[in-house]
This record gives C-alpha cells, structure tokens and sequence, in this order.
C-alpha cells in the first residue's frame, strides 16, 4: 500500500474510532469519505506510476475521470477493479450530493444523500462508513498486489 493511502486510511481509522466517537456529527462522516477517496486517488495514482514506468501507458492523465479508464485499461478490466471504480464513483458522489442530517450528536447520526430531484439516494450511518473502510481497505490491498505483479513483468 503507498505510504499516501495508507496515511489516509489511518487517518480514516482514527476519525471512526475516535473523533466519530465522541463527536456524532455529519461533517465527521463526510471528513471520513473525504479520506477515503483521498486514498483510492494516491493508490490510483501509485498504480499509474508504475503503469508509465513498465510502458503500459504513456502518461499519466491530470482528471480522476480519466485516470479510472487507465485503471481500467492496465489493469484490464478486472471485476475487483471495476468495483473499486464504482465505489469511488459513489463515494464522490456522496460528497457532491445535498444532504439531510439526522440524530446528529446522537448514537444514530444519519446522512442521507439527495440527488439531483431531491430524492434520497443513500444514507450513511457510523455502521455504513465501517463498512466503507473495510471495503476501501481491501480494494487498496488488491490493488497493491496488482501494483506488485506489474512491477515484475517485463517491459
């Protein structure tokens, strides 16, 4: 794992354990899949790197947009990686969204995301962004591993 998305997650970790703790707030939520996304971009970006040093692509693109589709081209479309695209999509989403505070500064803090018409399209919860860390964690990992393999084949 890159020393960026791993300072990320840990980070991450202590904003769910801690801050999250005592703090039930929404804006805690959204620092928390603020953190995330920060550490799916730097192991994209790591994942990129090496991409362009073993010559599977020319360079690295500047927009995240087009930084998945070279994910997605060197890492040939691989279900874990089509996950984690998505997930980051969603997660992006989530940020960008409207939203509605519920039991803030209760054990039950809720966010519900609105789209575009207003309707609720998620609600994250100090369980759901639990979740979201395991998830990130593990799509990071894979992540890692393909990063490796690149690594050891030729040029």
């Amino acid at each position: 794992m890159s020393h960026a998305a791993e300072s990320e997650l840990k980070r991450a970790d202590h904003l769910i354990h801690i801050s999250l703790k005592y703090t039930r707030t929404t804006d805690v939520l959204l620092s928390i899949l603020s953190r995330f996304v920060t550490a799916i971009e730097a192991e994209m970006k790591d994942s990129l790197d090496v991409a362009v040093e073993k010559n599977h692509i020319k360079e690295l693109e500047k927009s995240p947009k087009l930084r998945t589709a070279q994910i997605k081209k060197v890492f040939k479309n691989s279900k874990e990686i089509n996950e984690l695209i998505d997930f980051y999509y969603l997660l992006r989403k989530i940020l960008k969204a409207d939203y509605i505070r519920k039991e803030e500064f209760r054990k039950n803090v809720t966010l519900y995301a609105l789209d575009d018409q207003g309707t609720e399209f998620t609600k994250v919860t100090t369980d759901t962004v639990r979740e979201y860390y395991k998830k990130t964690e593990e799509l990071i990992k894979y992540m890692e591993e393909n990063i490796q393999n690149i690594r050891k084949r030729k040029k």
